[in-house]
């Protein structure tokens, strides 16, 4: 096997605050990438590497604290080889949270500047390969026909110089319609900038900030260009899309990407940095296949990837607790090839007309933590008064495929 021409540690939304959450995960990340893999030339942090809040209760921030800062550079420094390059993305977090005042925005930024030493936007080269660096200007992650504009010359730029190698934009909001989950917000970039790179199958767009896990294979994206999503590293919640994660929200996971670029492949392998493992496949983008137009995780996959199905073992059972009715599904599959992530419930009445109809996620992100499946998994049925209905439950994909198995249950609320 020859030596990769490059090799990329990709850590994003770590979120130290100025009160200590997220240090041990940093620190944890870092070691894991020195210690356990092969070398980087590039440690990439792809956005909301400090957190700026007065405290988890209050919703918006009214000061900029540097002690964050401080402890990530200084882990950074007793962590990583200073001759180890590093880039820095300005994330939304690094502004004061829920709080886009001009004069505090501005501070944050220079506090930034001051202290990764990094501009905002820059082009990066490093061992041949073409690096642009791009920042949202708020907390509220606009970007500016300006801004836009520095960039699309800058991958022109990079792309006409080298006209064989990857190109990467790395930013912290991805592109609306890309990656699991963008589009929930405001788009922060204009159908002009996504016209320009869906007409340039070299560029690989990096960014954090959805907080994917890397068993989801919504986190990475075609369309002309290549967009891959980083995890979260350290504070933060999993983005399940498509249920309802806010108000049930999962924590407890740290993890990151590991990148290795030889010729006109790319390897982008995960990790989890709790299990200390790479775990899952590559994603594996080829330069050449993506400049004859075939692009392998593009729209095409929610219709051709493996559906699951239920084994016969499978089964749901309903259980009530004064007004609110459970359902249990035990957890039971043909395959462990699919990834179950999610489960489609619906409930119809004695008439057979549906009810309700609701996408939960399963505990599929635990597979990376060396656990299956719990044996059973509960979820609510909401809103249902007296009467007659059917349950039924179809195991899902990542991307919200079922198959032809499905679990039924009749039952009564009183």
């Amino acid at each position: 096997m020859p030596k990769p021409d490059l090799r990329i540690s990709v850590i994003s939304d770590v979120h130290v605050t100025q009160f200590g959450a997220g240090e041990n995960k940093f620190k944890n990340a870092l070691e894991f990438h020195i210690k356990k893999l092969p070398k980087s030339d590039l440690f990439l942090f792809t956005g909301d590497i400090a957190y700026q809040l007065d405290s988890w209760e209050d919703s918006v921030c009214r000061n900029i604290y540097t002690s964050n800062y401080d402890f990530i550079l200084n882990t950074i420094e007793s962590t990583i080889p200073a001759d180890t390059p590093k880039i820095f993305v300005l994330g939304n977090h690094e502004y004061p949270q829920g709080n886009t005042d001009p004069a505090l925005t501005n501070k944050a930024l220079n506090t930034w500047l001051a202290k990764t030493g990094q501009p905002a936007m820059e082009h990066v080269i490093l061992n041949g390969f073409h690096f642009i660096k791009y920042p949202v200007l708020s907390w509220a992650m606009e970007s500016s026909p300006e801004t836009e504009k520095w960039a699309m010359n800058e991958l022109s730029i990079a792309l006409s110089t080298d006209p064989e190698n990857p190109v990467f934009f790395v930013s912290h909001i991805p592109l609306h319609n890309t990656v699991a989950n963008a589009g929930k917000e405001p788009s922060s970039f204009s159908e002009e900038f996504r016209s320009f790179l869906t007409k340039r199958p070299r560029i690989i767009h990096i960014s954090g900030h959805q907080h994917t896990h890397v068993l989801d294979e919504k986190a990475i994206f075609q369309e002309g260009f290549t967009s891959v999503s980083a995890p979260v590293c350290a504070v933060g919640y999993l983005t399940l899309e498509g249920c309802d994660y806010e108000t049930k929200p999962v924590f407890g996971f740290s993890q990151s990407l590991f990148i290795e670029v030889t010729g006109k492949v790319v390897k982008v392998f995960k990790v989890d940095l709790v299990s200390q493992k790479v775990v899952g496949r590559p994603w594996v983008i080829d330069l050449n296949e993506a400049e004859n137009g075939i692009f392998p995780y593009g729209k095409k996959r929610r219709f051709e990837a493996k559906r699951p199905e239920f084994s016969p073992e499978a089964s749901v059972c309903i259980r009530t607790d004064g007004e609110c009715v459970f359902a249990t599904i035990r957890q039971r599959f043909l395959s462990f090839d699919v990834c179950v992530e999610y489960y489609k419930l619906i409930v119809t009445d004695e008439n057979g007309n549906e009810v309700l109809a609701k996408t939960v996620a399963s505990d599929f992100y635990n597979l990376t933590l060396g656990k299956n499946y719990a044996p059973e998994i509960t979820f609510e049925l909401p809103g249902l008064t007296a009467g007659s209905y059917q349950l039924r439950v179809f195991p899902m994909n990542c991307f919200f495929a079922h198959g032809e198995t499905s679990l039924c249950c009749a039952f009564q609320v009183d």
